[in-house]
């Protein structure tokens, strides 16, 4: 993983911070996972299903301690089903592989609102 960043533009206009933080920047800190993968023999037996929670899990823990907002992947568009599932969304950019670009929330509404407040106040 790297820690990069995704812009707010990619993000749905739904997304209730995008509305009210786009005015202070217009990129969130995010934990990026270029590719999880798992080899042919051994797809099908829901290792990526039990590595994928603990990963959010690790990364959502260090996203307590950082300004890092979101979990980013690339996602093959086959399997954009099941990062749904597990609570990924598809972002708005396109693409020009095949891949799609998908996030994870990992901040708590708690943290939500601290921040909201912290930033309406100020």
């Amino acid at each position: 993983y790297t820690l990069g960043s995704i812009s707010a533009d990619s993000l749905p206009d739904a997304d209730p911070l995008k509305c009210d933080f786009s005015s202070y920047c217009n990129k969130y800190a995010a934990f990026i996972i270029k590719f999880l993968a798992i080899e042919k023999p051994y797809q099908h037996k829901k290792l990526g299903t039990s590595i994928l929670p603990y990963l959010i899990k690790f990364f959502t823990a260090r996203c307590a301690n950082f300004p890092v907002r979101y979990i980013t992947i690339e996602a093959l568009p086959e399997c954009v089903a099941w990062y749904e599932r597990i609570g990924f969304t598809q972002t708005t950019r396109a693409n020009s592989d095949k891949n799609i670009l998908m996030y994870y929330d990992a901040i708590e509404k708690s943290r939500v609102d601290l921040l909201m407040e912290h930033f309406l106040d100020n």
